[in-house]
């Protein structure tokens, strides 16, 4: 398997993986929000990796940037989405992605990752709720259990809620 930096080119196998990895409405709601990511790559600095295996492309994650509303000195990435090809789930295709991701973000002295999603999958990973709790996200959450941080620096932070923003990908309410 190789991971590797996502490429403009490869966005239709991109959208097919998450059209088959999530439900239909999710899925379709998760295509548009490619298409923006795509888009905004070149403003924003975005991390997408595709994960290949035989020459075919068979799972996808991005890491976007969170902007706090505070002037803190800390720094702060989501991961979303992530997706595999629903033949190659349980074969270790999502934890190298993540996994190669949560090493670039530490090179880069990133001090927080924080996902929305299944905190039993994420957990392995070292995604805890107390490390996302301080942190507030732009909507309500429909799963509050589902939102997890990690920190990756070990960075001690203030107990002081923490409001912020994301890319204007993830800024949909009907996301969160």
């Amino acid at each position: 398997m190789i991971i590797k930096y996502a490429e403009k080119n490869e966005k239709e196998l991109i959208n097919k993986i998450i059209l088959s990895a999530f439900s239909t409405e999710e899925g379709k709601k998760l295509v548009h929000i490619i298409d923006d990511f795509i888009q905004e790559k070149d403003k924003n600095e975005i991390i997408s990796l595709t994960a290949v295996i035989d020459n075919e492309i068979v799972g996808f994650v991005s890491f976007s940037p969170i902007f706090f509303n505070k002037d803190i000195n800390i720094s702060g990435y989501i991961l979303a989405p992530l997706a595999v090809l629903p033949t190659f789930q349980n074969q270790g295709v999502g934890t190298e992605l993540i996994n190669t991701g949560m090493k670039i973000l530490k090179k880069d002295s990133l001090d927080f990752l924080f996902v929305y999603g299944d905190p039993k999958y994420y957990a392995k990973f070292g995604f805890n709720n107390k490390d996302s709790k301080i942190f507030i996200p732009p909507f309500p959450l429909s799963y509050p259990n589902g939102w997890l941080g990690i920190n990756l620096t070990q960075i001690k932070v203030t107990k002081t809620e923490i409001k912020f923003s994301c890319i204007d990908a993830l800024s949909s309410e009907d996301l969160w």
